[in-house]
Parts: C-alpha cells; sequence; structure tokens
C-alpha cells in the first residue's frame, strides 16, 4: 500500500500542474473535443478521490478496487494530450492558455502524468 500512496501523490501532483482544477469544473453543455476533455478530467478526479479514501481510510482499502480505480484513472490520463488540439481553447472549459502557448511544458507535464498514472497503475496490480 506504501506504493500505492505514494504513486497516488504523484499522480494528484501531475493533475494539479496541468490544471486539474480548473479543468474539471465547467460548463455542463460543453460538446466536442472541450466536452471530451472535460469528462476525461471528472473521471480522473473521481477515481483520483475513490483512491485517496481508501488511502485515508476513510473507505476500507478493497485491493480489486484500487486496481478498477487505478486502471480508469490510467486510461483516463493517456487520453488527455488527444484532448487539447491546436484551437480548442474554449472559454466553457476554462483551459489554461498557456496549453497552447507552451506546448513543450504541456507535453512535459502530460508525460509527467503518464509515468505518474503508470506507476500507481502498477502499485495497484501489485496491490502493495
Amino acid at each position: 500500500m506504501i506504493l500505492i500512496r505514494i504513486s497516488a501523490l504523484l499522480l494528484a501532483s501531475a493533475l494539479l500542474t496541468i490544471g486539474y482544477a480548473q479543468l474539471s469544473s465547467g460548463h455542463e453543455h460543453a460538446t466536442g473535443i472541450v466536452g471530451e476533455r472535460m469528462a476525461a478530467m471528472r473521471t480522473m478526479g473521481r477515481e483520483l478521490k475513490a483512491i485517496v479514501d481508501m488511502i485515508a481510510g476513510s473507505t476500507p482499502f478493497d485491493p480489486g478496487l484500487a486496481d478498477k480505480h487505478a486502471t480508469a484513472l490510467h486510461d483516463a490520463c493517456h487520453k488527455i494530450d488527444l484532448l487539447f488540439p491546436a484551437g480548442s481553447l474554449d472559454h466553457v472549459s476554462h483551459a489554461k492558455p498557456a496549453i497552447w502557448n507552451d506546448p513543450e511544458a504541456f507535453a512535459a507535464e502530460v508525460s509527467r502524468l503518464h509515468n505518474a498514472s503508470n506507476a500507481l497503475l502498477k502499485a495497484a496490480k501489485s496491490q502493495e
């Protein structure tokens, strides 16, 4: 469980860096790519919260559920880089303009997110 805790912290840090808090809140009427990325961010938030609740002890730790949540989180994380194409800045999503103004920095943060979600998934599957 120690690896799951460490991996969850790294993943939370990566999500915050790419602007999870701003991207996850928004307008329920978003459509197209904006709606897809907002849905992905909500999924990541929901799955990470479920894992953090188990780590914090507010819900019982269940290795099978930890694996399920880590898998769903991993799958959503690995779609992120496809959900921010050029020209998709929209006020509805509250996405930061820096995503498009500094694509190299965004790509580096997405890579960090991918690495963290891979580590969390591996830890969950090993149930450590």
